[in-house]
């Protein structure tokens, strides 16, 4: 009897035509017969219906208006070191999910503030965004709001949103 690691069984459940033929009928004999074999690919098969059932509400927004080509002026005698506000950058959206991102970035602090916009105020509660090349999840507040710092959000970003409860 040959040992089958759990990277096999990973690989059963994922994409089983990857799996030499004898494999595969290796594991679907084991399946009817071992029930400590059962209860391990019981395991696993359940991590990946969490991860889907988690994912399935995930929207992936693109650039919706490009930057914000205006102007700023400003008095000559400005005093800059004082100047610390959000300003409108860009907007991210999913037409067909009525769902967007107005992105807001601050100068001085270098921080963006992302709020998320939806027809159902229910699912921007503590909705969690992805950005695509990160690997850090952002959880929005109750009012869809969320501040992020030390990366930089343009027009090639593209946000994941996740709203499932």
């Amino acid at each position: 009897m040959k040992f089958i690691s759990d990277e096999i069984i990973h690989l059963y459940l994922i994409k089983k035509e990857l799996l030499e033929p004898e494999i595969s009928e290796e594991i679907e004999k084991r399946l009817t017969s071992n029930y400590r074999f059962q209860k391990r690919v019981s395991e696993i098969k359940a991590i990946y219906e969490e991860y889907n059932r988690i994912n399935k509400d995930s929207i992936t927004l693109t650039p919706f208006i490009k930057e914000n080509n205006s102007y700023d002026y400003r008095l000559a005698a400005y005093n800059s070191e004082n100047y610390n506000e959000f300003r409108y950058l860009t907007t991210f959206a999913s037409v067909e999910n009525l769902i967007m991102i107005r992105v807001h970035y601050n100068s001085s602090s270098k921080e963006y503030k992302l709020y998320l916009v939806s027809d159902d105020m229910n699912k921007v509660k503590n909705a969690r965004l992805k950005i695509k090349g990160f690997d850090m999840e952002y959880i929005t507040d109750d009012e869809g709001i969320v501040t992020i710092k030390d990366m930089i959000i343009d027009e090639n970003t593209e946000i994941d949103v996740n709203y499932s409860h």
